[in-house]
Parts: C-alpha cells; sequence; structure tokens
C-alpha cells in the first residue's frame, strides 16, 4: 500500500494564508497617544509663569527670615486658628 503526501500542500496554503492575514492585522497604524491638560492645570500654570508673582513670594520669603533671626517676627494667634480651622472644614485657607 502506498500513501502520498495527502492533503500536506493544503496544510502549507492555509498557514501561509494565515501569516499574511496576522501580517495585515499588525500593519495596520496605530492611535497616536494624546494628552489633554485640563482647565485648572492651564490656570494654574499661569502662576508659574508669572514672574512677578515669584519675585513677590521670595521677597515677602526674605522679610519674614529676617524679621525671624532679629526676633521681630510676632504670628497673630488669632488669625492663625481662624486659617487652621477654615481649612479643616474645608474652606479656603
Amino acid at each position: 500500500m502506498k500513501i502520498n503526501n495527502i492533503g500536506a500542500g493544503n496544510k502549507i496554503e492555509l498557514y501561509k494564508f494565515n501569516s499574511s492575514v496576522n501580517d495585515r492585522k499588525n500593519s495596520a497604524p496605530k492611535d497616536k497617544d494624546v494628552i489633554e491638560i485640563s482647565d485648572t492645570g492651564r490656570y494654574l500654570s499661569t502662576f508659574s509663569e508669572n514672574e512677578s508673582i515669584k519675585k513677590a513670594g521670595t521677597k515677602r520669603v526674605e522679610e519674614i527670615k529676617k524679621e525671624i533671626t532679629e526676633g521681630n517676627y510676632k504670628v497673630d494667634a488669632n488669625s492663625l486658628a481662624k486659617k487652621i480651622l477654615d481649612y479643616i472644614k474645608g474652606r479656603e485657607v
């Protein structure tokens, strides 16, 4: 009894077909990454770009440091307590 390669050619052709289908799927254009900056983020970025705000903040910090080193820095306890309570309650600082 002689058995020849029955159907072997069909299997090879099927493999080649599946490979070409997979190649087409993998070569499809991919979506690009996209980022979005929220309105709040844009608003906050204006503060980091504003040099006058930076200078005013650093000037005040230097004044406070000087007052502390000279022993002249005074804290209003009532104002501090009110701001702490407002912060705890979730209000504006």
